[in-house]
């Protein structure tokens, strides 16, 4: 490597307190990345050809990406929130994780992360974790509260078990963390509450009625927060997910195999929705939908529910039985 390839390297080395190495071979196409515009425009073109520019590249955005010096995350084990821990582990953010069980092979596997076993629909067991991390000075700056389950409740007949399963671990497991933390005083850091909600709160399938109303209602409490904490410490943000490629239970094996290609068709992939979540809560915006693609199907089967009669109405049970057909009801 020449005298002042290296002294490139050794300044964006000393900007972003980390080691880089060389990529050798990969194109790159530089686009429309606008902080690295000038710097692009000006190395040598040797030096582009030996794919020196694109490990700049990388590091810059790995950088810009990973501001966060500390987060915590619930609903770790698998899905989106694994996914979030295993991100902001690799960039050297202090982890706390919470889970309402012990899985020994995630916790093995990153040592580095603060596991914490406490169940988010415990009002008080939340309370003690977030005042006694806040007591401590660990209490982190960014607190993604992602843990979330889904389930059958309303098919043949309606759950409320099921129903309130789904409701204590998708609102409350949310709503506990937000009560002690709107408790305690004000800092001169911005501590960032991300919520994961959903698209689906839109156009709603109405076998998981649970997921449905929990995601409405989180919704409906973060938009009144983010206006009502605006410019203070705390800044209340929500996720709206489309379709993401996960094992998250999503029955899609009960509906017609053309609705599960159109999903796949708009699924976003796990790998970029953890990178859209981490520079989102690096800002102060109130909302991000995720993939924006998604969006317009959302759109479209909101019209069909209006226009459509019985359009995914649940009208019929997932097995394909008319509701009450026994019933006579003259109308």
């Amino acid at each position: 490597m020449a005298v002042n390839d290296r002294a490139l390297f050794n300044g964006v080395e000393h900007h972003c307190g980390a080691p880089i190495r060389a990529q050798k071979g990969s194109a790159f196409i530089v686009g429309a990345f606008a902080p690295l515009s000038s710097l692009c425009s000006s190395i040598h073109p040797a030096i582009r050809s030996r794919g020196l520019l694109r490990a700049v590249f990388d590091k810059v955005v790995h950088c810009r990406e990973n501001r966060s010096k500390s987060v915590l995350i619930t609903g770790t084990t698998s899905g989106i929130g694994r996914a979030l821990l295993e991100y902001y582990a690799r960039s050297g953010a202090k982890v706390i994780s919470v889970n309402r069980r012990r899985v020994a092979e995630l916790e093995s596997g990153y040592p580095s992360v603060r596991f914490e076993c406490v169940d988010v629909r415990s009002a008080q067991d939340v309370d003690q974790l977030v005042c006694g991390l806040a007591e401590s000075g660990q209490l982190p700056e960014v607190i993604i509260l992602n843990a979330g389950i889904n389930r059958v409740d309303n098919d043949e007949s309606f759950l409320l078990p099921a129903y309130s399963e789904v409701i204590d671990t998708n609102l409350y497991g949310v709503l506990n963390f937000v009560g002690p933390l709107t408790r305690l005083a004000s800092v001169h850091v911005q501590r960032h509450v991300v919520a994961i909600s959903s698209m689906s709160n839109y156009v709603g399938n109405p076998y998981g009625l649970g997921y449905y109303t929990s995601k409405k209602a989180l919704t409906a409490c973060f938009e009144v927060w983010s206006r009502m904490y605006a410019g203070t410490d705390l800044v209340f943000q929500q996720v709206m997910l489309g379709p993401v490629r996960t094992a998250i239970f999503t029955m899609a094996d009960k509906f017609p195999a053309w609705m599960g290609w159109i999903k796949n068709l708009f699924s976003a992939s796990l790998d970029g929705t953890v990178r859209a979540v981490s520079r989102f809560a690096l800002t102060r915006k109130k909302k991000l939908i995720y993939p924006m693609r998604a969006f317009p199907l959302y759109v479209a089967m909101w019209l069909g529910q209006c226009l459509i009669p019985g359009f995914f109405q649940g009208r019929r049970t997932l097995d394909g039985k008319t509701r009450r057909a026994d019933a006579s009801i003259d109308i």
